[in-house]
């Protein structure tokens, strides 16, 4: 039943993709092809049609006896990978660009994340710390002052954690169309009335997983955000994350950035685990920490949550996780400098 709806959600994907606005004629040295969404180079195709040329007249030279066995095999393997570079370029050249516009779009405004082909993108780790590592850069810009140094003030962070919310909403606006399917048949179906009412829907997307851990790992306190998503699409812990995934480099990535989401990884999101890490006597409103909270949970759940807030107590002051974020420093440009850089500069640094 999982494969099916993993199915279904990849095809509601792949129809929002190729839908995008870019199915149109080719207006230069390039065509889009909408059944595949990338971008035929004619730079590329002249290359790669030579490197063919090439490797069928080393074939015939080599049937004619023309050519040593040994120098042939030898040439006919730099041809071919010759040609496998070019194919790599391609499709590094065609990431490359559908990035670029991600990023213009999203350093602008985080809301945009709700463009499904923006949204995918956000389930790249390596394009969500470049995205911030950008709107750093862009905050510094708009401080001005040059000659104080690289580091944003406290109003620069409280617009960077602004901009992340915004980014956590577009995402999981269109996360929330995207998975509808999978919504249907879980707990959303008992509101309509559907034939599958009450079954479970099982796992998500590894893409929309993904996502998630990425903006946790972002550093931008977003996890009461996305919690507040995740609850209103009826998402529990154990349809992102497994057993099998509680030992993920990632997952535990997350759960030490962030110990707040432990909870809801072992699948017992109603617990909190500031709470339930709390020192002293058990107090009569401490309910997190009587044993009847954890009644109906398997062992390894408790031992989870117990192991998290062991963590808590141990590793942050008062024994307590409040907040996630830290100071930030520009990096793109050289501070301290003579005159501030425009944010035209920035925008060209993307696209380079």
């Amino acid at each position: 039943m999982a494969a099916e709806h993993n199915a279904a959600i990849d095809a509601a994907m792949h129809d929002v993709e190729d839908n995008a606005p870019l199915d149109q004629e080719a207006t230069g040295p390039y065509h889009w092809l909408a059944a595949e969404r990338r971008v035929r180079l004619d730079s590329h195709e002249t290359i790669t049609n030579k490197l063919k040329e090439m490797l069928e007249l080393v074939g015939t030279l080599g049937e004619n006896g023309t050519i040593a066995e040994g120098p042939l095999v030898t040439l006919s393997n730099q041809l071919r990978d010759a040609f496998g570079a070019c194919e790599a370029m391609r499709e590094e050249a065609n990431n490359a660009g559908a990035m670029s516009v991600g990023f213009c779009a999203l350093v602008t405004r985080g809301e945009h994340a709700d463009f499904p082909a923006v949204t995918h993108m956000l389930s790249d780790r390596g394009f969500c710390q470049t995205l911030v590592n950008l709107k750093v850069e862009q905050l510094r810009i708009l401080q001005h002052e040059p000659e104080k140094g690289p580091r944003l003030t406290q109003f620069g962070c409280i617009n960077l954690e602004m901009w992340g919310n915004d980014l956590v909403n577009g995402a999981m606006k269109a996360w929330s169309k995207l998975l509808y399917e999978w919504r249907i048949h879980g707990e959303l179906a008992a509101c309509v009335g559907n034939r599958h009412a009450g079954r479970d829907p099982g796992l998500l997307p590894r893409t929309f997983v993904r996502t998630v851990c990425n903006l946790i790992l972002l550093r931008l306190n977003l996890w009461p955000k996305l919690k507040e998503h995740l609850d209103k699409m009826h998402i529990h812990g154990r349809h992102m994350f497994p057993v099998e995934l509680w030992s993920n480099p990632v997952v535990n990535k997350i759960m030490n950035e962030d110990p707040r989401c432990i909870s809801f990884v072992a699948d017992a999101g109603h617990i909190d685990m500031n709470a339930l890490a709390r020192k002293g006597p058990i107090r009569r409103s401490d309910t997190a920490r009587r044993e009847a909270t954890l009644e109906g949970l398997a062992e390894n759940q408790k031992m989870l949550l117990k192991n998290g807030a062991e963590y808590i107590r141990d590793t942050f002051p008062k024994g307590q996780f409040l907040f996630q974020g830290t100071w930030w420093d520009a990096s793109i440009f050289t501070w301290p400098r003579e005159t501030i850089p425009k944010l035209e500069e920035l925008m060209e640094t993307i696209l380079k």
